[in-house]
Order: structure tokens, then C-alpha cells, then sequence
């Protein structure tokens, strides 16, 4: 029997994105067949002629006749506009949060667009952080999720690891949401293509270049602005290039000083970035995406009102990413990518009569295949990674008073690991999903001392559907994270050094258990969910005292490991249909660590152990769909730190006790942002948004970092300690302007 090779991409025809998992149907023998996430359908034939009919709900229906092999049609369906109810097309269900196996957060780029655009943008990581037991803290880097700390969490962009998502110290991510297709959040029951980390995982996909039309969209702001361009260049080949820029300390930074705190200097913020990507449909089965990134931040901070304090830090994130998609003729998916990606960090800080100054980075070469098939009730999913990182420890220079020291880290080292992974997710019936999977690791990591390790992640994931609104799912997995992270100092400011596991200090292990209840009502209308976690870790490291002194020799000195636990439960509440929608969210946890070497090897909250943590989420889009009216609460225990106890001289130098470990917390954190957005469209020109937000709406100066300063008494000859709470970010209102050229 001759070959009858068929493939079809379908559109939107309104908006020409491509609609993954249409529903493609051959009428001969009424076989059934869905598009992939680009849209695309490759098959072979069991007849020809045949007629093909393609379906989405909320779309027409489109029939097609075909007559001859090596048919290769688009397909662009029209939305079903209706008079009398309103029709909302989403990518994807509105059950999935009951439905799905996995305990996963998804975002589509509809989803992210419709969210508050605070500061002018819809921002990826805000969005998530409104979802219970996941956390991000003005001024510090990226989302803590459960319990874990920043590092411990694997952050994909286009398959390229990010070790630093943020800009401006956690006000934007690096993520420019206008190249943003999804985003995905795993909290628990991650995938076993991914590992390496202990708490959980963030994948965020581009949008591949359309070979259609071309297109642009601008924004021009108070705060920053944005540009991104559409070009084809053929049928075949298409291009696509974004460019963002803030200019926070131009007008909006220096006003509200001015304004509210007058006697205070004004912080440096600044950071600018590039995303490009061009795509190649080299046939119906093979598409090959070549994308880069490019950002950089710069922070300065000035405090002279209780001592003299400078902070400079710099840092920024490049990546260039390959990736070829194929779909063999027996329905294989495979997708195989090349990345390199580098972080880079330089960090000083002057206080009084205490210097200190390094620069460090990483960078990476990961390669990655991961092929799916679905057998009958089985999607199995299988492949490899090999994953090198070469470290820039840095050496450090510490100054106290006039005495100066170089703390010399160990030479650049490298580290490889070579990872298997096969996964099943199996339908065993119509009520009860598993998923299973395995990844081996083979971990080297070669210097003056070479240093081996083989480590088995299992992890198992239950779903039990008690009716299509109601489900109870599980989770449990081991993971081992061959990669570590300690900050210097005990400042706010993220000045912090990656490096490898090795013969000095093992990998980080840990053990994470979930289960949820997930219950929907009124037709999905309303969504509610309730979970606890648990999550032991072993071998976490911490700077013994969390300072460096004049007795360092080398970093590894004064580096001590121990373990630590986490645990707490979750809930929300949202509306997530009509013209209001709402969601509200709460978790409570702790997280304790115990070190032998630290607090007299008493537990203690770790630097990031926040409680309690609410968020409040509110949306109204009027009739007209011209506004749309929104406005973001969130609740968070305050930040812990280790409070100065007294100040004496010996030997005419000023030493300093402090009390336990973490023992004291900061004020509560809260904060109110505002946003309206107006929209309107000129037929055939461009369609345009006006967005005003406030953010920080009643000016409350959350306490980023505190500030001591020792006064001597020659009456009692003692010193007498003053504390001051420093904040980053008061009320900060913007407007800007944005456009789709059509």
C-alpha cells in the first residue's frame, strides 16, 4: 500500500494563533486525531480521497476534501459569535484544576493578558505568587515555593536554565510578556524530564514567529518601555525581536522622594533586555526554533541618615537556545534542545568600617531530548539530559576598619550531569490517573579533587476523580539537587555565590509529600481547594554565623551544612468567569533549619520563613469590554533576622553579639496595587490600550532591611544602639500607552 502522507496547521482566524488541540477527525474510519501545541497534524492516510473535519469548541466547524497525497492545507477556524451569550475560548479547560493529574499552575498568554498590568505590564512571576504557597518578597529574587528557598527551584525559559528571574530586585521578572506563549508551575508531581531541585519547577514558553502578516506591538510608559516586531520572511521562515528598557529614576523615583521622604536618597533601578527568535518550518514534521536572550540589571543604594551605607549590585541573564521538533510518521514527538546560558553577579557593600566586594557567575551547556507517544490509556514520555556548568566562585575582598583580607575561592571548576528519565502517565480507569516516573543521575565534577555520585529520583503521582467538579490528588518524590547557594551576608541584598556539590559538601536531598483536595461549583463558575505539604531536606549549607571575617581563608571554611523540613497547608477560593472575577488564597507554614554549627544546633526560621501569606485578586471588565478594573491585596509575616543584642570595645575595637538565630522578625508586609485599563480599536489600524495602575496605593514603606548605628555614653561608658527599618519601594503610579499594529 503506497504512502498517503497528510498534514494541516490550523489558526485562529482572527488573531492567527495557532489552536493546539483541535480536534481533527477522517471520516473512511472515524479516526480521531489532535493538533499539537503548534497547531500542526501530520498523518498518514488510510484512503484517499476522504474528507477531514476540524473542530474547537467555541469555533466553526471546517470540512475539507482531500484528494490527493501530500496534502499539506491551513486552516483557519472563525469564533462562533453569538447575540445572546457570550462565548470565552481559553486554551484550556475549565475542570483542569479537578481533571488534571498533576498539582500544576498553568497560565496561557489569554490568561496572562487579562491579569492587572501593573506598572504598565502584565508580569509572569506576580501572577503566580498569587497562588497559595508560593511567595515573592519585594526586593529579593524570585518565587519561594512551599518552603524552599530561591535556588531550589528550576526556572526554564525556552529550555534554558535562568538562575536569577527578576528585574529590579523581584519588581519585574525577566520575562517580557509580550513573547510570552505559556507558563506552566509546577508545585509538586513534577515531571521527570526535569530535576535537579528540591522544591519546584517554572517553565515558560516563547511565541514562535508567525510566517502570516507582520506585526508589531509598543508600549511606551512612566516606568519602562517595550517594543516587539513580527517579521516573515517566507513562507517557511519567520523572525521575532523584543526590546524592553526602564527608567524607574528618571521622573516617577525622584517625584515621590521628593514628595514623601525628602531627607532620604533616592535608590538607583535600572535594567534593560532583548529577546529575539527566528523559526524554521523546514517541512510538515520538522520545526527547527533558534531563540536568544539578553538582560541586565543595576541597583545603588545610599543610606547616610544612621551610618554610611553604599550597596551596588549588579547582575544579568544570557541564554541562546536551539530546538528541533519532530514528529515521526508512527506519531513520535520529539524534541530536542541545545542551550547556553550565563548569570553573572557583581556585589559591594560599604558600611561604615565594612567592605566588601566580589564577583561570581555560571554558566551552562544543556542538552536535552524528550520524546512522547501516547499508547492506548498510556502517555509515556521518556529521554536524556546531559547538563555542564562551568562556576566563577570569585575571590572576595573584605575590608574591616584598616585590615584588609582576600578570600581566595577555589580555581573555576566544572561539573556534568548526565541524566535518563522515562515517564507513564496511565488512565487504570475513569476515575483514578498515575503518573510514574524515574530519573537517574550521573553526577561528576572535576578540579584538583575529582568528585562522583549517582543518585535515583522516583516520584509518583495519584489523581482520583470523585465527578468531573471534585478530585483528590498525591504526590510523593525524592529529589537530589547537585547544586548550592549561600548568601554572604545577612543583608536583604542578594549577594550570594552558586557552586557545585564536591567532596567538600554533597548534594542536597530531599523528600516532598502533598495531597490536595480540589472541588469545583456552579457549572466550574467557582473553584476551591484545600492541601497540606511536607518537605525534609538534608545537607542545606549556610556561612557559619552568616558573615565573613578577617579570619577567612577560604570560603569553604566558613561554609557549614545541616538540614531543615517544611511544612504547612493551603487554601483559595476563586470566581474565574463573568464580568467580576475574584480569587482570594492563604497558606500557613513553617520552615525550620538546624545546623550543629549555628544557634547552638537549635532549630531556628529560616531567612525566608514567612507564616502566614494572603492574597486578595480582583477583576471587573464592564459590558463594552473597553475597561477593565482591577486590584491586588497581599498579607506576608515579616522578614526574620538575627536582632543586635549590644556593642563593646576590646582592645579598642567595636565587637558585636547578637541574639539567637533569625530570633526576631520584621513588621508584617502588605501592600495594595490599583490598575484600570482602557482599550479601544481602530478597524484595520491597531487596537490600543491605555493602562493606569498605582502601585503600593497607600504608600506603605515595607521594611526591606534595618540599619544600626552605636552611640558611645560617657556618663554610663556604654554604647547605646539605635535601629532603623529601611524600605525600597513607596507609592508608585504610571500610565503608559500600548499598541498591536494590525
Amino acid at each position: 500500500m503506497g504512502q498517503r502522507p497528510f498534514s494541516a496547521i490550523v489558526f485562529d482566524a482572527e488573531t492567527r494563533k495557532p489552536l493546539a488541540g483541535t480536534q481533527v477527525v477522517f471520516f473512511t474510519n472515524n479516526d480521531v486525531h489532535l493538533t499539537d501545541e503548534n497547531g500542526k497534524l501530520s498523518y498518514e492516510m488510510k484512503q484517499i480521497p476522504d474528507s477531514v473535519s476540524f473542530s474547537f469548541i467555541g469555533y466553526k466547524d471546517t470540512v475539507l476534501f482531500v484528494s490527493k497525497p501530500s496534502e499539506k492545507v491551513v486552516v483557519r477556524l472563525h469564533p462562533i459569535a453569538y447575540k445572546t451569550q457570550e462565548v470565552v475560548v481559553t486554551s484550556k479547560k475549565n475542570d483542569e484544576n479537578v481533571t488534571l493529574a498533576r498539582e500544576e499552575v498553568f497560565l496561557s498568554k489569554a490568561e496572562l493578558m487579562s491579569l492587572p498590568a501593573l506598572m504598565g505590564e502584565q508580569d509572569v512571576i506576580r501572577s503566580f505568587s498569587s497562588n497559595a504557597g508560593v511567595q515573592q518578597f519585594e526586593g529579593m529574587q524570585g518565587i519561594y515555593v512551599r518552603g524552599g528557598s530561591q535556588d531550589q527551584n528550576l526556572i526554564v525559559f525556552d529550555e534554558a536554565i535562568v538562575y536569577n528571574p527578576s528585574h529590579l530586585l523581584g519588581f519585574f521578572s525577566v520575562f517580557n510578556p509580550d513573547i510570552i506563549e505559556n507558563a506552566r508551575l509546577y508545585k509538586s508531581g513534577v515531571p521527570a524530564k526535569y530535576g535537579g531541585r528540591l522544591s519546584s519547577v517554572l517553565q515558560i514558553s516563547t511565541q514562535k514567529p508567525s510566517t502570516d502578516h507582520v506585526e508589531f506591538d509598543a508600549s511606551l510608559g512612566l516606568i519602562s518601555s517595550r517594543l516587539k516586531c513580527n517579521i516573515p520572511l517566507n513562507k517557511k521562515i519567520a523572525a521575532q525581536l523584543s526590546v524592553r528598557k526602564s527608567y524607574l529614576n528618571t521622573l516617577v523615583l525622584p517625584m515621590v522622594y521628593t514628595l514623601f521622604f525628602p531627607n532620604d536618597d533616592v535608590p538607583h533601578l535600572g535594567f534593560s533586555d532583548a529577546n529575539g527568535m527566528i523559526s524554521f518550518d523546514l517541512n510538515s514534521r520538522n520545526v527547527l526554533k533558534v531563540s536568544a536572550y539578553v538582560g541586565n540589571d543595576n541597583f545603588a543604594m545610599t543610606r547616610k541618615k544612621i551610618s554610611s551605607q553604599d550597596n551596588i549590585v549588579r547582575w544579568g541573564n544570557t541564554a541562546l537556545v536551539g530546538n528541533w521538533l519532530h514528529t515521526s510518521k508512527h506519531n513520535f514527538i520529539t524534541s530536542t534542545s541545545v542551550s547556553y546560558s550565563k548569570y553573572k553577579f557583581y556585589f559591594n557593600m560599604t558600611q561604615d568600617y565594612y567592605d566588601l566586594t566580589t564577583e561570581t557567575g555560571i554558566r551552562n551547556l544543556d542538552v536535552r531530548s524528550v520524546t512522547n507517544k501516547r499508547i492506548a490509556n498510556n502517555l509515556i514520555s521518556f529521554g536524556f539530559e546531559n547538563l555542564t556548568q562551568q562556576f566563577k566562585l570569585g575571590d572576595i575582598d573584605l575590608k574591616i576598619d584598616s585590615e584588609k583580607r582576600k578570600i581566595e575561592n577555589p580555581d573555576e571548576c566544572v561539573s556534568n550531569e548526565f541524566s535518563l528519565f522515562a515517564e507513564d502517565k496511565l488512565e487504570l480507569t475513569d476515575r483514578l490517573n498515575l503518573v510514574a516516573g524515574l530519573r537517574g543521575v550521573l553526577y561528576s565534577k572535576s578540579d584538583s579533587l575529582d568528585y562522583w555520585n549517582v543518585a535515583l529520583s522516583p516520584r509518583l503521582q495519584v489523581c482520583y476523580l470523585f465527578s468531573s467538579q471534585a478530585s483528590v490528588k498525591a504526590s510523593i518524590a525524592h529529589e537530589t539537587q547537585n547544586l548550592h547557594l549561600v548568601s554572604m551576608v545577612s543583608s536583604a541584598l542578594p549577594a550570594d555565590i552558586w557552586f557545585p556539590a564536591s567532596e567538600h559538601l554533597g548534594p542536597e536531598r530531599g523528600l516532598l509529600c502533598s495531597i490536595g483536595f480540589f472541588r469545583n461549583f456552579s457549572d466550574n463558575t467557582y473553584e476551591t481547594s484545600l492541601g497540606l505539604f511536607y518537605k525534609r531536606m538534608n545537607n542545606l549549607v549556610e556561612f557559619k554565623n552568616s558573615f565573613l571575617d578577617l579570619y577567612t581563608h577560604n570560603f569553604y571554611d566558613r561554609i557549614t551544612t545541616g538540614s531543615g523540613f517544611a511544612s504547612g497547608f493551603e487554601m483559595a477560593v476563586a470566581k474565574k468567569q463573568g464580568q467580576l472575577q475574584w480569587s482570594t488564597a492563604y497558606s500557613f507554614s513553617r520552615t525550620l533549619r538546624k545546623f550543629a554549627e549555628l544557634n547552638e544546633n537549635y532549630w531556628y526560621p529560616a531567612t525566608f520563613d514567612r507564616p502566614h501569606d494572603a492574597t486578595v485578586s480582583v477583576s471587573y471588565t464592564t459590558k463594552s469590554k473597553k475597561w477593565q478594573f482591577a486590584a491586588y491585596w497581599v498579607l506576608i509575616s515579616g522578614k526574620t533576622y538575627s536582632e543586635l543584642s549590644e556593642i563593646y570595645l576590646i582592645a579598642g575595637k567595636l565587637v558585636h553579639n547578637y541574639g539567637p538565630m533569625n530570633n526576631s522578625r520584621m513588621p508584617a508586609y502588605h501592600r495594595l496595587d490599583l490598575s484600570a485599563d482602557y482599550q479601544w480599536f481602530i478597524k484595520d489600524l491597531f487596537d490600543a490600550h491605555i493602562l493606569f495602575s498605582i502601585y503600593n496605593a497607600y504608600n506603605r514603606m515595607n521594611p526591606y532591611f534595618i540599619s544600626y548605628d552605636a552611640t558611645f555614653s560617657e556618663d554610663s561608658q556604654t554604647y547605646k544602639i539605635a535601629k532603623e527599618t529601611t524600605g525600597l519601594f513607596p507609592i508608585l503610579p504610571s500610565i503608559s500607552l500600548n499598541l498591536h499594529l494590525l
